[in-house]
């Protein structure tokens, strides 16, 4: 007889088997085999009764994903650390979650070792992780839970999103300066206008 062990909640869902599933459509056998971790053969040997059972509760568990976020987790015995400091995300690290991420399920492990990596050192509640060397060791995270990719991601959705705000204000602000500068020194001389212009270049590179 064969045994189905079916994941219980959200976490219990590795992100293996979410890039397993990917993007596609798939029937339910192919469901329940990628979550039920059981081969072609043994699924086809099911009762279609507990297949659609199985499935059932499948689905439900993946229309509800966790959506804690976890800033430390284990991974083989060693602890992850997921990015502490924002303000030293660099281009590298952007420029690959922006690309990861137009196929999140495909590339689950690979997001997860751009955002989650070894820590380095831990002071109370403040810790510093490895530096950015890319995804080579994407393949450790394989058995890792996918609530913690979920939540991972909302995060940092949210922190550029804040970013993103930050930015559109202080250029708004940075405006409504300018503006105000113009009308104060409309009569003014060149020399005024040179610094109404140097005051917009910066504005640009702002």
């Amino acid at each position: 007889m064969v045994k189905i062990k079916l994941p219980s909640t959200f976490e219990d869902i590795t992100i293996k088997q979410v890039m397993n599933h990917g993007n596609k459509e798939l029937s339910d056998l192919h469901l329940l085999r990628i979550y039920g971790n059981l081969t072609k053969e043994e699924a086809e040997r099911l009762p279609m009764v507990l297949v659609a059972q199985a499935v059932n509760h499948i689905k439900e568990i993946l229309n509800a994903p966790n959506q804690v976020h976890h800033k430390l987790i284990n991974v083989d015995g060693v602890e992850h650390g997921f990015i502490p400091d924002w303000e030293q995300f660099t281009a590298g690290e952007f420029i690959d979650m922006e690309t990861l991420c137009q196929d999140i399920a495909v590339n689950a492990d690979k997001i997860m070792s751009v955002l989650y990596r070894p820590v380095t050192s831990k002071a109370g509640k403040s810790y510093t992780i490895q530096p950015y060397e890319g995804t080579k060791d994407a393949a450790k995270f394989h058995e890792v839970s996918a609530a913690y990719l979920y939540g991972a991601l909302l995060f940092f959705s949210r922190i550029r999103n804040d970013y993103e705000m930050s930015g559109l204000q202080s250029l708004q602000n940075q405006t409504k300066a300018a503006i105000a500068a113009l009308k104060h020194q409309r009569n003014n001389s060149a020399k005024g206008g040179r610094g109404i212009i140097g005051f917009f270049r910066r504005l640009i590179k702002t």
